[in-house]
């Protein structure tokens, strides 16, 4: 499983990978693949997602845990995914 979508199961985002050379939300990728509109690349998506990961690890664990965060295959509709409040 690529850390995209790892991160994408416990609520990171494309658009939370910023692209400093424009402010595209990257809505046509799931960061798995360049973004079609900017050219952002999987690379940068990859690394966008460890760094989220490894910012929230500690809380994520903690909820997966308690059972509070809920991995459910149809990431769209998962209502537990993990937001962070910051």
């Amino acid at each position: 499983m690529k850390k995209q979508t790892l991160a994408f199961l416990l609520g990171w985002t494309p658009a939370q990978c910023h692209n400093l050379t424009n402010s595209c939300t990257h809505k046509h990728t799931d960061g798995t693949h360049r973004c079609p509109e900017c050219g952002t690349t999987s690379l940068s998506f990859e690394s966008s997602a460890s760094d989220w990961i490894d910012k929230y690890q500690d809380k994520l664990v903690e909820l997966i845990l308690t059972g509070e965060l809920i991995l459910h295959l149809n990431v769209h509709d998962n209502p537990y995914r993990f937001h962070s409040t910051e």
